[in-house]
């Protein structure tokens, strides 16, 4: 889309970056931008002027199917239609714990991680609401597909940092 076809407005979303280390070496790294479905939209919509109470927790996951996100995309699909991977020792999804520095949220200082258990082939990662692995309960506030697949191994570490920024804009 040609910014003109935008008005100047900047896509809303957030970024994704994702380490995969192997005896604590980095073996590789990616970034990844991502589509804030409607249920995602809706959330934050209704949240900001208080309609529906705040969400004070997150939760990042990965997935193991062939899945492109969707606007329709939701929480529900996140155990089956997505493939939740579940193949790692934290007994619940790694929290998304995140620090507001002047309109970014960003868990830099935090790190997502998963302790891979099982090897697994990828495919991308979502945030939402719900920390038990298999559930489809709660709100998905952003999912992420891969540029290309990545394969894990049992004995790595997967690391991701999500941020999403605010950025002020004048109207023209």
């Amino acid at each position: 889309m040609k910014d003109s076809e935008t008005h100047g407005q900047v896509p809303f979303g957030f970024e994704y970056h994702f380490e995969l280390e192997r005896d604590g070496v980095l073996v590789d790294e990616w970034v990844v931008h991502n589509l804030v479905p409607l249920q995602g939209l809706n959330y934050i919509a209704t949240a900001c002027f208080g309609d529906v109470t705040a969400i004070g927790s997150w939760y990042v996951g990965v997935f193991t199917n062939n899945y492109i996100p969707s606007e329709t995309s939701v929480a529900a699909d996140f155990p089956a239609t997505m493939g939740e991977f579940s193949g790692y020792s934290e007994v619940t999804r790694p929290a998304w714990d995140r620090v507001n520095t002047d309109g970014t949220l960003s868990n830099v200082a935090s790190r997502a991680t998963f302790t891979v258990t099982s090897n697994a082939r990828l495919y991308g990662g979502v945030l939402l609401s719900s920390s038990a692995k298999a559930s489809g309960s709660g709100t998905l506030l952003s999912a992420a597909r891969f540029p290309t697949p990545r394969d894990i191994e049992a004995g790595m570490v997967l690391r991701v940092r999500a941020e999403v920024s605010f950025i002020p804009t004048s109207v023209v």
